[in-house]
């Protein structure tokens, strides 16, 4: 009899561009060791989203 209280393990799929990110994010915080994670975080992205305006002709996945 199969208990009630059983969970398969849970996968979750996550996107190129997105586990990509989170890599790279993960390694800039380990790096830097900020005091503030989530003002750092939003610095990162501000950064990365300029990046991005400035090099519009190249793939994104061939940068990172």
């Amino acid at each position: 009899m199969i208990s009630s209280s059983f969970f398969p393990p849970l996968t979750i799929i996550i996107t190129y561009g997105l586990k990509s990110w989170l890599e790279c994010l993960c390694r800039a915080i380990l790096i830097e060791g900020p005091r503030q994670i989530p003002e750092f975080i939003a610095a990162y992205c501000d950064e990365l989203l300029e990046f991005r305006e400035r090099l519009t002709s190249h793939d994104i996945q061939s940068i990172v």
